[in-house]
């Protein structure tokens, strides 16, 4: 239910999808105000093709608690976890700081920029590594992090592996030469 006095061609996100010559845009998170829940709003002008007259925009808010959601049941392996960033440094889904500006985070600069990729850093005196890519429609980060312990302990356990199978081998090749 939406108060009487509510004006929908007065919002952030109904101004601006008229300024978008009819592409659709999407806010920043904001505060809703009929739900009280935080949530991202993708809009789109609807355009009388003949006369190019805005005739009234089509919105739809998607709930980030929804979307945390979704994020969070994805099974990461190595005991990491899943974020999600916006283009503004925002954490939409994260386990510890959803909600909280991390645009000062060592991590965030280096992703900035970047459409997909990787990128290792420490913090609270432990290494991670964290690998994203750029969603296209909104430029928001996914990606998800794993401290590089957790993630090294698998080569680790391969190398040990291989070193006792090439230890056996190289013996084995000389107890033959001998004889």
């Amino acid at each position: 239910e939406l108060p009487p006095d509510y004006d929908p061609t007065g919002r952030p996100w109904y101004t601006a999808a008229v300024q978008s010559s009819g592409k659709a845009i999407w806010t920043d998170p904001y505060e809703d105000a009929s739900s009280g829940e935080y949530v991202v709003t993708v809009a789109q002008a609807v355009i009388d093709p003949d006369t190019k007259e805005t005739l009234g925009v089509v919105g739809m808010d998607l709930s980030l608690a929804g979307l945390s959601g979704i994020i969070k049941e994805t099974k990461v392996g190595y005991d990491g976890y899943s974020l999600l960033l916006d283009q503004n440094g925002m954490a939409l889904v994260h386990p510890k700081e959803q909600g909280k500006d991390v645009s000062k985070k060592v991590y965030f600069s280096t992703i900035k920029g970047g459409e997909k990729g990787s990128t290792s850093y420490t913090e609270s005196k432990t290494d991670y590594e964290l690998y994203y890519q750029t969603l296209e429609q909104t430029g928001w980060k996914v990606g998800m992090v794993f401290e590089t312990k957790n993630v090294l302990k698998s080569a680790k356990n391969l190398q040990d592996t291989i070193l006792i199978i090439a230890a056996i081998a190289i013996v084995l090749g000389l107890v033959i030469t001998y004889f």
